[in-house]
């Protein structure tokens, strides 16, 4: 290897060298025409500013570059050592004796220049030229939506990536762009016509480079692409982009989160930084969907230590190997523990003493919860009360419990299970009101891309071919992503009132069936056609819609826009709520199932565990949109 190496550089020598001596040659002809006895009496001197150029172009590292990834820094090399040696020749000529008539040195030396520089950026052409082949003509033929910098970086990169295809056009809305070229591709546009330059150019795939775009503008411009026919790839938001330029490495499939996304949560980092810095923070339900993702943030908040407790090993590893691999500096500690095992968790407080409790941990899927109903309020609301009773008992700074709208009017055992979760914490908030621990409580639907949503499900029923199955056409629900809803739970954190319930924004319902036809379409599928849709009725506990609210919840606003304060009636007394915990899991334990309802009813009233009982589609409607304003 470093043989071959030696080799191509004595051969790139003799090059430079041949075409700096052509260089000299043609300064002599160019300054004394066919007068052969001047040229005579001038070689030597150009002979001799020959070696001058070899040398200077040998001081400069020229030979130690690769050539073939030729940058302006490489360019500039070049210039800087041709550069060089005409000043040393005209040094030599000014204080000497020896002549070179300026005007052949500086013809030369730029001849020189120019022809070295030319081999170079031929032979960085030739390592990346595209050839005329059956094979080129089969790529992919690439089009960019967006023809501002990151689209132009991305041409580039893919350029300079010819197996990944090639891009003939970009797309774009500005005037000033549209109808002329960047980099030799032309410009079109408007974006809505987009169907037309896929069918007219034999698109393969479509990029878009918006890393700036808004989740509405990223949905507008989907909503002109005809998915069936066409790939679509996009690069990430700017937040994700951050320190990286735009590459096709960054590329990646469309998700289901760009179709029914919401635009990035502005959130106040130096309050919530204020609050967490140096401080003790546990996590429970740590590996899970929205535990993880609330790590992941909490780790950039300059915070002493993190406590990952979870009960499943498995996902506390990979999110511990996660966090350290991105902040190697942060200590953490991995607590394999159930957060119904009070002797464990008085340990575990004893000798960590955390300041702040984010308790994600729960049960939460809603058909195995009425298969085991006792687990439910074991885990859910016992396992709640015992974690905020340590917690008050070690004096813990702020608890917060994630809760979930299907508290509201529970029709499942899941969501009777959160309720009085969200009870007990309120009824204890409003009695320990002087102790140091704020209590805080933030309620929201579903998340994208959790492990216990319906997408997964989905995304494998499309990837086996169908059918997918859906429980009513009716179907509709709330959804927001991870990062949204764990940057709101945050900014919650930060508001320091005691006993609060917290609502988030969750936007408008969607239905389960248009969610389901777009998975397919995304999947370059046909609904119906090549992916049928089969519905199999409301299972157990399910509802067709969910509320954020009860009748007597009523939303008021708090210094975040997407977070609302709930103003409800006095709560229970917390002997009495504690006593419905127990009643209802010991109820569940013995396997009574209509004592269990009947009690359900009791405790709370406005449940919709009747079987049978026909869900009001407009009164959900108009209450879901109507009471969060």
């Amino acid at each position: 290897m470093k043989d071959l190496l030696n080799r191509r550089r004595i051969i790139l020598l003799l090059v430079d060298s041949i075409l700096i001596l052509l260089s000299g040659v043609s300064a002599l002809f160019i300054r004394f025409g066919w007068d052969f006895t001047s040229i005579g009496l001038f070689t030597p001197a150009v002979l001799v500013s020959s070696l001058v150029a070899i040398g200077s172009l040998l001081l400069n590292g020229i030979y130690r570059i690769v050539w073939a990834y030729m940058t302006n820094r490489e360019i500039g090399i070049i210039l800087r050592a041709f550069a060089m040696g005409y000043l040393f020749v005209f040094l030599v000529d000014f204080f000497t004796d020896w002549v070179l008539p300026r005007s052949i040195g500086i013809v030369m030396f730029m001849v020189g220049a120019i022809l070295v520089l030319s081999s170079r950026m031929w032979w960085s052409w030739y390592t990346h030229r595209e050839f005329k082949t059956d094979r080129e003509q089969a790529s992919r033929r690439i089009a960019i939506i967006g023809a501002g910098e990151s689209g132009v970086l991305l041409s580039e990169d893919l350029r300079n990536n010819p197996q990944s295809g090639k891009v003939v056009l970009f797309i774009d809305d500005s005037d000033r762009k549209v109808g002329r070229e960047i980099r030799g591709i032309p410009v079109r546009g408007p974006i809505s016509r987009v169907n037309d330059y896929v069918k007219e150019l034999q698109i393969d795939e479509l990029l878009i480079a918006m890393p700036s775009a808004t989740s509405s503008q990223i949905q507008k411009i989907l909503s002109f692409i005809d998915l069936q026919r066409v790939k679509v790839k996009i690069l990430p938001s700017l937040l994700e982009l951050i320190d990286q330029q735009p590459s096709s490495r960054l590329l990646r499939e469309i998700s289901i989160e760009d179709l029914l996304g919401r635009d990035p949560v502005d959130i106040d980092l130096q309050l919530i930084k204020s609050q967490f810095f140096n401080k003790v923070v546990m996590v429970t339900g740590a590996g899970g969907s929205i535990g993880s993702e609330i790590t992941r943030q909490v780790a950039t908040m300059g915070i002493k230590t993190l406590l990952l407790l979870g009960r499943g090993e498995n996902s506390i590893y990979e999110i511990d190997q996660e966090i350290n691999r991105n902040h190697p500096n942060l200590k953490i500690k991995r607590i394999i523990a159930d957060i119904t095992d009070e002797a464990r968790l008085g340990e575990i407080f004893e000798a960590e003493k955390p300041h702040f409790v984010f308790h994600a941990a729960a049960h939460k899927h809603v058909p195995l919860m009425e298969e085991n109903p006792s687990e439910a309020f074991r885990v859910n609301s016992i396992g709640t009360k015992r974690l905020l009773d340590l917690s008050i008992r070690f004096g813990v700074e702020r608890f917060l419990m994630i809760s979930s709208d299907k508290a509201v009017k529970p029709s499942s055992i899941m969501g009777v299970s959160k309720r009085m979760a969200e009870m007990y914490l309120r009824a204890k908030a409003a009695e320990t009101e002087n102790v140091k621990t704020k209590i805080a409580i933030v309620r929201f639907g579903n998340v994208l891309g959790s492990r216990g949503s319906i997408i997964p499900k989905f995304e494998r029923q499309i990837k086996s071919g169908g059918p997918i199955t859906i429980t009513h056409p009716e179907m509709r629900r709330f959804f927001m992503t991870i990062a949204e809803a764990s940057s709101l739970v945050l900014q919650a954190a930060a508001f320091r009132e005691n006993g609060n319930l917290y609502v988030l924004d969750m936007g408008e319902m969607v239905y389960i069936k248009d969610l389901v036809e777009k998975m397919i379409s995304l999947a370059g599928f046909i609904p119906e056609q090549d992916i049928p849709i089969v519905y199999t009725g409301c299972r157990e506990g399910e509802k067709l819609y969910e509320e954020l609210f009860t009748d007597d919840e009523k939303p008021g606003p708090t210094a975040h826009p997407k977070i609302y304060l709930v103003r409800e009636s006095e709560p229970y007394s917390l002997k009495q709520v504690e006593t419905w915990i127990d009643q209802l899991y010991e109820t569940a334990r013995k396997g009574k199932k209509e004592m269990l309802r009947q009690l359900i009813h009791q405790i709370i009233p406005e449940n919709c565990l009747e079987e049978g009982e026909e869900y009001d589609v407009k009164r959900t409607e108009r209450v879901s949109q109507t009471q969060i304003r």
